[in-house]
Protein backbone atom coordinates (compact mmCIF):
# COMPACT_ATOMS: atom_id res chain seq x y z
CA UNK A 1 0.00 0.00 0.00
CA UNK A 2 1.35 3.47 -0.84
CA UNK A 3 2.60 5.53 2.07
CA UNK A 4 -0.13 7.63 3.63
CA UNK A 5 0.34 11.38 3.59
CA UNK A 6 0.60 12.99 7.06
CA UNK A 7 -2.93 14.42 6.95
CA UNK A 8 -4.53 11.09 6.22
CA UNK A 9 -2.41 9.32 8.82
CA UNK A 10 -3.41 11.85 11.47
CA UNK A 11 -7.06 11.54 10.43
CA UNK A 12 -7.06 7.74 10.76
CA UNK A 13 -5.12 7.60 14.00
CA UNK A 14 -7.32 10.20 15.66
CA UNK A 15 -10.51 8.60 14.40
CA UNK A 16 -9.41 5.28 15.87
CA UNK A 17 -8.67 6.97 19.18
CA UNK A 18 -12.22 8.34 19.19
CA UNK A 19 -13.59 4.83 18.64
CA UNK A 20 -11.63 3.64 21.65
CA UNK A 21 -13.18 6.38 23.76
CA UNK A 22 -16.77 5.35 23.01
CA UNK A 23 -15.90 1.66 23.48
CA UNK A 24 -14.45 2.47 26.88
CA UNK A 25 -17.53 4.48 27.81
CA UNK A 26 -19.74 1.52 26.85
CA UNK A 27 -17.74 -0.77 29.13
CA UNK A 28 -17.69 1.62 32.06
CA UNK A 29 -21.43 2.30 31.86
CA UNK A 30 -22.23 -1.42 31.66
CA UNK A 31 -20.06 -2.01 34.73
CA UNK A 32 -21.78 0.74 36.70
CA UNK A 33 -25.26 -0.50 35.74
CA UNK A 34 -24.36 -3.97 37.00
CA UNK A 35 -22.93 -2.53 40.21
CA UNK A 36 -26.03 -0.41 40.92
CA UNK A 37 -28.39 -3.36 40.50
CA UNK A 38 -26.13 -5.73 42.45
CA UNK A 39 -26.08 -3.31 45.37
CA UNK A 40 -29.87 -2.95 45.23
CA UNK A 41 -30.29 -6.72 45.24
CA UNK A 42 -28.10 -7.05 48.34
CA UNK A 43 -30.00 -4.29 50.17
CA UNK A 44 -33.42 -5.73 49.33
CA UNK A 45 -32.43 -9.24 50.38
CA UNK A 46 -30.94 -7.85 53.60
CA UNK A 47 -34.27 -6.25 54.41
CA UNK A 48 -35.76 -9.74 54.46
CA UNK A 49 -32.97 -11.32 56.46
CA UNK A 50 -34.26 -13.46 59.31
CA UNK A 51 -37.88 -13.20 58.22
CA UNK A 52 -39.94 -16.37 58.33
CA UNK A 53 -41.77 -15.82 55.09
CA UNK A 54 -43.88 -18.92 55.53
CA UNK A 55 -45.56 -17.31 58.52
CA UNK A 56 -45.63 -13.71 57.39
CA UNK A 57 -47.62 -11.38 59.60
CA UNK A 58 -49.68 -8.70 57.87
CA UNK A 59 -48.16 -6.02 60.10
CA UNK A 60 -44.61 -7.05 59.16
CA UNK A 61 -45.49 -7.11 55.47
CA UNK A 62 -46.93 -3.61 55.79
CA UNK A 63 -43.69 -2.44 57.40
CA UNK A 64 -41.46 -4.10 54.79
CA UNK A 65 -43.15 -2.72 51.70
CA UNK A 66 -42.06 0.91 52.35
CA UNK A 67 -38.48 -0.33 52.76
CA UNK A 68 -38.66 -2.11 49.42
CA UNK A 69 -40.02 1.11 47.90
CA UNK A 70 -37.15 3.10 49.43
CA UNK A 71 -34.56 0.76 48.01
CA UNK A 72 -36.19 0.86 44.59
CA UNK A 73 -36.33 4.65 44.74
CA UNK A 74 -32.63 4.77 45.63
CA UNK A 75 -31.87 2.52 42.68
CA UNK A 76 -34.04 4.66 40.40
CA UNK A 77 -32.23 7.83 41.44
CA UNK A 78 -28.75 6.35 41.05
CA UNK A 79 -29.60 4.83 37.69
CA UNK A 80 -31.29 7.97 36.39
CA UNK A 81 -28.18 10.00 37.22
CA UNK A 82 -25.94 7.40 35.61
CA UNK A 83 -28.07 7.22 32.47
CA UNK A 84 -28.30 11.00 32.14
CA UNK A 85 -24.54 11.38 32.44
CA UNK A 86 -23.89 8.52 30.02
CA UNK A 87 -26.14 10.04 27.34
CA UNK A 88 -24.60 13.49 27.81
CA UNK A 89 -21.08 12.05 27.57
CA UNK A 90 -22.06 10.02 24.52
CA UNK A 91 -23.17 13.22 22.78
CA UNK A 92 -19.81 14.85 23.51
CA UNK A 93 -17.93 11.85 22.13
CA UNK A 94 -20.14 11.76 19.04
CA UNK A 95 -19.40 15.40 18.28
CA UNK A 96 -15.70 14.68 18.79
CA UNK A 97 -15.82 11.71 16.40
CA UNK A 98 -16.75 13.98 13.52
CA UNK A 99 -14.72 17.00 14.61
CA UNK A 100 -11.42 15.86 16.16
CA UNK A 101 -10.09 13.63 13.31
CA UNK A 102 -10.76 16.37 10.77
CA UNK A 103 -9.01 18.93 12.95
CA UNK A 104 -6.04 16.56 13.33
CA UNK A 105 -5.86 16.43 9.53
CA UNK A 106 -5.61 20.21 9.37
CA UNK A 107 -9.26 21.16 8.86
CA UNK A 108 -9.90 24.21 11.02
CA UNK A 109 -12.95 26.17 12.08
CA UNK A 110 -15.18 23.19 12.98
CA UNK A 111 -17.38 24.20 15.89
CA UNK A 112 -17.82 21.89 18.86
CA UNK A 113 -21.30 23.22 19.66
CA UNK A 114 -24.45 21.43 18.53
CA UNK A 115 -27.23 23.02 16.51
CA UNK A 116 -30.41 23.95 18.35
CA UNK A 117 -32.25 21.04 16.69
CA UNK A 118 -29.68 18.44 17.74
CA UNK A 119 -29.38 19.88 21.24
CA UNK A 120 -33.15 19.52 21.57
CA UNK A 121 -33.01 15.94 20.28
CA UNK A 122 -30.31 15.00 22.77
CA UNK A 123 -32.24 16.62 25.63
CA UNK A 124 -35.21 14.48 24.56
CA UNK A 125 -33.03 11.36 24.55
CA UNK A 126 -31.84 12.15 28.07
CA UNK A 127 -35.38 12.65 29.36
CA UNK A 128 -36.63 9.49 27.65
CA UNK A 129 -33.75 7.43 29.07
CA UNK A 130 -34.14 8.57 32.67
CA UNK A 131 -37.91 8.06 32.47
CA UNK A 132 -37.54 4.48 31.22
CA UNK A 133 -34.93 3.73 33.88
CA UNK A 134 -37.22 5.00 36.66
CA UNK A 135 -40.02 2.82 35.30
CA UNK A 136 -37.82 -0.27 35.61
CA UNK A 137 -37.16 0.48 39.29
CA UNK A 138 -40.82 1.22 40.00
CA UNK A 139 -41.89 -2.04 38.37
CA UNK A 140 -39.24 -3.89 40.36
CA UNK A 141 -40.68 -2.62 43.66
CA UNK A 142 -44.21 -3.53 42.58
CA UNK A 143 -43.25 -7.05 41.50
CA UNK A 144 -41.37 -7.75 44.73
CA UNK A 145 -44.31 -6.41 46.75
CA UNK A 146 -46.66 -8.76 44.92
CA UNK A 147 -44.34 -11.70 45.67
CA UNK A 148 -44.23 -10.80 49.36
CA UNK A 149 -48.03 -10.72 49.39
CA UNK A 150 -48.00 -14.27 48.03
CA UNK A 151 -45.70 -15.26 50.90
CA UNK A 152 -48.37 -14.07 53.31
CA UNK A 153 -50.81 -16.57 51.83
CA UNK A 154 -48.29 -19.39 52.04
CA UNK A 155 -48.25 -19.80 48.25
CA UNK A 156 -44.46 -19.35 48.14
CA UNK A 157 -41.67 -19.98 50.65
CA UNK A 158 -38.60 -18.00 51.66
CA UNK A 159 -36.24 -19.48 49.08
CA UNK A 160 -38.75 -18.87 46.31
CA UNK A 161 -39.10 -15.24 47.32
CA UNK A 162 -35.32 -14.71 47.44
CA UNK A 163 -34.93 -16.48 44.10
CA UNK A 164 -37.68 -14.30 42.63
CA UNK A 165 -35.89 -11.14 43.83
CA UNK A 166 -32.61 -12.23 42.24
CA UNK A 167 -34.34 -13.07 38.96
CA UNK A 168 -36.27 -9.79 38.84
CA UNK A 169 -33.23 -7.67 39.68
CA UNK A 170 -31.21 -9.48 37.00
CA UNK A 171 -33.99 -8.94 34.47
CA UNK A 172 -34.23 -5.27 35.39
CA UNK A 173 -30.49 -4.88 35.02
CA UNK A 174 -30.56 -6.36 31.52
CA UNK A 175 -33.41 -4.09 30.47
CA UNK A 176 -31.57 -1.09 31.91
CA UNK A 177 -28.39 -2.02 30.07
CA UNK A 178 -30.27 -2.29 26.79
CA UNK A 179 -31.95 1.07 27.28
CA UNK A 180 -28.81 2.93 28.37
CA UNK A 181 -26.65 1.33 25.68
CA UNK A 182 -29.16 2.16 22.96
CA UNK A 183 -29.79 5.74 24.04
CA UNK A 184 -26.14 6.49 24.78
CA UNK A 185 -25.34 5.32 21.25
CA UNK A 186 -28.28 7.28 19.85
CA UNK A 187 -27.00 10.51 21.41
CA UNK A 188 -23.52 9.69 20.12
CA UNK A 189 -24.74 9.17 16.56
CA UNK A 190 -27.05 12.19 16.63
CA UNK A 191 -24.21 14.48 17.70
CA UNK A 192 -21.81 12.95 15.18
CA UNK A 193 -24.29 13.52 12.35
CA UNK A 194 -24.77 17.12 13.49
CA UNK A 195 -21.01 17.77 13.37
CA UNK A 196 -20.62 16.02 10.03
CA UNK A 197 -23.36 18.14 8.50
CA UNK A 198 -21.67 21.31 9.76
CA UNK A 199 -18.20 20.20 8.64
CA UNK A 200 -19.41 19.20 5.16
CA UNK A 201 -19.77 22.88 4.32
CA UNK A 202 -16.00 23.34 4.73
CA UNK A 203 -14.65 19.91 3.69
CA UNK A 204 -15.14 19.04 0.01
CA UNK A 205 -15.89 15.35 -0.50
CA UNK A 206 -16.77 14.69 3.14
CA UNK A 207 -19.06 11.68 3.48
CA UNK A 208 -19.95 9.10 6.12
CA UNK A 209 -19.26 5.38 6.31
CA UNK A 210 -21.20 2.67 8.14
CA UNK A 211 -19.03 0.32 10.18
CA UNK A 212 -20.40 -2.74 11.90
CA UNK A 213 -20.16 -3.24 15.64
CA UNK A 214 -18.19 -6.47 15.51
CA UNK A 215 -20.55 -8.16 17.97
CA UNK A 216 -20.67 -11.93 17.62
CA UNK A 217 -24.48 -11.75 17.50
CA UNK A 218 -24.75 -8.71 15.30
CA UNK A 219 -27.61 -8.08 12.89
CA UNK A 220 -26.89 -9.58 9.45
CA UNK A 221 -28.54 -6.57 7.81
CA UNK A 222 -25.98 -4.31 9.51
CA UNK A 223 -23.03 -6.52 8.71
CA UNK A 224 -24.00 -6.59 5.03
CA UNK A 225 -23.65 -2.82 4.69
CA UNK A 226 -20.35 -2.62 6.56
CA UNK A 227 -18.21 -0.16 4.62
CA UNK A 228 -21.14 1.50 2.84
CA UNK A 229 -20.36 5.15 2.05
CA UNK A 230 -23.05 7.78 1.45
CA UNK A 231 -23.24 11.54 1.42
CA UNK A 232 -23.46 13.30 4.76
CA UNK A 233 -27.10 14.25 4.08
CA UNK A 234 -28.00 10.86 2.59
CA UNK A 235 -29.26 7.76 4.38
CA UNK A 236 -27.63 4.37 4.68
CA UNK A 237 -29.55 1.67 2.81
CA UNK A 238 -30.28 -1.61 4.59
CA UNK A 239 -32.15 -4.67 3.32
CA UNK A 240 -31.85 -3.71 -0.34
CA UNK A 241 -33.03 -0.20 0.41
CA UNK A 242 -36.21 -1.24 2.22
CA UNK A 243 -34.83 0.31 5.42
CA UNK A 244 -33.01 3.65 5.41
CA UNK A 245 -31.20 5.09 8.41
CA UNK A 246 -29.54 8.46 8.71
CA UNK A 247 -27.12 6.89 11.21
CA UNK A 248 -26.97 3.86 13.53
CA UNK A 249 -29.81 3.95 16.09
CA UNK A 250 -31.66 6.58 14.04
CA UNK A 251 -34.84 7.25 16.08
CA UNK A 252 -36.81 7.45 12.83
CA UNK A 253 -35.86 3.85 12.01
CA UNK A 254 -37.69 0.67 13.06
CA UNK A 255 -36.93 -0.66 16.55
CA UNK A 256 -35.78 -3.98 15.09
CA UNK A 257 -32.91 -2.17 13.36
CA UNK A 258 -31.97 0.30 16.10
CA UNK A 259 -32.36 -1.15 19.61
CA UNK A 260 -29.03 -2.23 21.12
CA UNK A 261 -27.21 -1.53 17.87
CA UNK A 262 -23.46 -1.04 18.27
CA UNK A 263 -22.59 0.14 14.78
CA UNK A 264 -20.88 3.45 14.05
CA UNK A 265 -21.02 6.14 11.40
CA UNK A 266 -17.52 7.39 10.63
CA UNK A 267 -16.38 10.52 8.80
CA UNK A 268 -15.10 9.58 5.35
CA UNK A 269 -13.16 11.78 2.94
CA UNK A 270 -13.63 10.73 -0.68
CA UNK A 271 -10.06 11.35 -1.78
CA UNK A 272 -8.52 9.43 1.09
CA UNK A 273 -7.99 5.73 0.57
CA UNK A 274 -9.51 3.66 3.37
CA UNK A 275 -7.61 0.81 4.96
CA UNK A 276 -10.69 -1.45 4.81
CA UNK A 277 -13.17 0.06 2.34
CA UNK A 278 -15.55 -2.85 1.99
CA UNK A 279 -17.38 -5.38 4.14
CA UNK A 280 -15.00 -7.45 6.25
CA UNK A 281 -15.96 -10.84 7.68
CA UNK A 282 -15.08 -11.61 11.31
CA UNK A 283 -11.63 -13.19 11.38
CA UNK A 284 -10.31 -15.65 13.98
CA UNK A 285 -8.35 -12.77 15.50
CA UNK A 286 -11.52 -10.66 15.75
CA UNK A 287 -13.35 -13.45 17.54
CA UNK A 288 -10.46 -14.12 19.92
CA UNK A 289 -10.21 -10.43 20.79
CA UNK A 290 -13.96 -10.18 21.45
CA UNK A 291 -13.92 -13.28 23.64
CA UNK A 292 -11.00 -12.09 25.76
CA UNK A 293 -11.45 -8.33 25.92
CA UNK A 294 -15.22 -8.02 25.60
CA UNK A 295 -14.85 -4.85 23.58
CA UNK A 296 -16.25 -3.91 20.22
CA UNK A 297 -14.28 -4.52 17.07
CA UNK A 298 -12.83 -1.33 15.67
CA UNK A 299 -11.76 -0.10 12.26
Amino acid sequence: MPRLDPRERAFRQTREAQLRRIARLDRLVARDVRQAFDEARVRIRSALAGEDLSDFAQARLTALLPEIDRQAAALAGAMADLADEAVATGAVLGADMARVPLMAAGVSGISSSLTAVSATQIAGIRNFTTGKIRNISNNLAREIGDELALALTGAVNRQQVLGFITARVTGGMRRAQTIVNTELGRAYSTAAQDRLAAAAEDVPGLKKQWRRSGKLRSRPSHDRIDGQVVGVDEKFRLKAGLVKLNYPRDPAGPAAETINCGCTSLPFVEDWEMAAPGAQPLSDDDIARLNTAGGRWRV
